[in-house]
């Protein structure tokens, strides 16, 4: 609440405000002035007095020397009073115990244009970029977070593939997806998410780290699809692969339990998280020839060449000569 101090000179007729008062169209209850009174008016009445250009006046009587400008109607709803841009002038009046005006104070401030016009529809601020919400219903943001869902593995494998060899008709494959599938209906929420900015990374210098950060979490701080990298060596990165409304705690012993859960199927539950790793596909070598056997007759006897590859994939070349 914007908070300013009146020092009210009765002798001088005038209102002294501790700096310029620039208030906003159509607010309310959100200003509040505090009075400066000599002490030889402490038994008096006194009267906030807001003019209108229709010579009509807001009235509200100034309690324990301050005054919130708010205004209700018979059902208790906050009625802004501030309705127009201009400059409005005020007093502060003071009265007797009779009731009878016995002195008076004026005093002006300003006020600007809101930046919402109240008509609008109210705007829900569900996550940090609310100007992005209009845009989840265009296909331009399925677009935008198409190829991160599927590096992400969040589509199945056929429309995968079928995006990457396709990738030029990516427009006819989300229309496809979204009208055709209740499992791309998951992962298109999922491009909304990214394409809301929420595919942000977060560092944790370890998984005991991690897990005393996500016991406490609330189910917002996340979204389906934020990568969440580890510092430790030679264990997986992790991504939020699920959010759930009942928080379950998860008790951290070692890094090795934690990883077994990590590759289970339904991953790890941490409070309102169900996290995955972070994979890199890797080549199967299962159906490549393992070695090659060629035999060379010469003058001077059988020359063989052959090449191997061993268990690190690592190919090479055999010789021997036979007289």
């Amino acid at each position: 609440m914007k908070e300013y101090t009146l020092k009210i000179d009765f002798n001088n007729q005038r209102i002294i405000p501790n700096q310029e008062i620039e208030l906003v169209q159509n607010d309310y209850n959100s200003t509040k002035f505090n009075f400066i009174f000599d002490d030889e008016y402490s038994n008096y009445t006194k009267v906030f007095e807001l003019k209108y250009p229709s010579s009509k006046k807001w009235i509200k009587e100034i309690i324990n020397d301050e005054l919130i400008l708010a205004n209700y109607d018979e059902d208790g709803n906050i009625i802004p009073i501030l309705i127009e841009v201009r400059d409005y002038e005020f007093e502060v009046v003071l009265y007797d115990e009779n009731s009878k005006l016995t002195n008076f104070a004026t005093g002006k401030f300003f006020v600007r244009p809101e930046l919402v016009n109240p008509t609008d529809e109210e705007i829900e601020l569900e996550t940090e970029y609310p100007i992005l919400d209009q845009l989840i219903q265009e296909t331009t943001a399925l677009k935008e977070g198409y190829e991160k869902v599927v590096e992400q593995g969040n589509y199945a494998e056929e429309q995968g593939n079928y995006a990457k060899k396709e990738a030029t008709k990516v427009d006819g494959v989300v229309d496809y997806v979204v009208t055709t599938s209740e499992e791309a209906k998951e992962n298109s929420e999922t491009a909304i998410s990214i394409s809301k900015g929420a595919n942000q990374s977060k560092g944790y210098k370890s998984y005991r780290d991690l897990v005393t950060a996500f016991n406490v979490l609330p189910s917002d701080t996340y979204r389906v699809g934020q990568n969440l990298y580890v510092k430790t060596k030679l264990v997986p990165d992790l991504w939020v692969y699920e959010v759930f409304e009942e928080s379950i705690p998860y008790t951290y012993t070692n890094d090795e339990d934690f990883v077994a859960l990590v590759d289970s199927e339904d991953g790890i539950r941490i409070g309102h998280y169900s996290l995955g790793p972070l994979e890199t596909q890797k080549v199967d070598l299962t159906d490549y020839v393992q070695f090659t056997d060629v035999a060379t007759s010469t003058k001077a006897g059988v020359v063989k060449m052959w090449t191997s590859t061993n268990e690190d994939g690592e190919i090479g070349l055999n010789i021997s000569t036979e007289v």
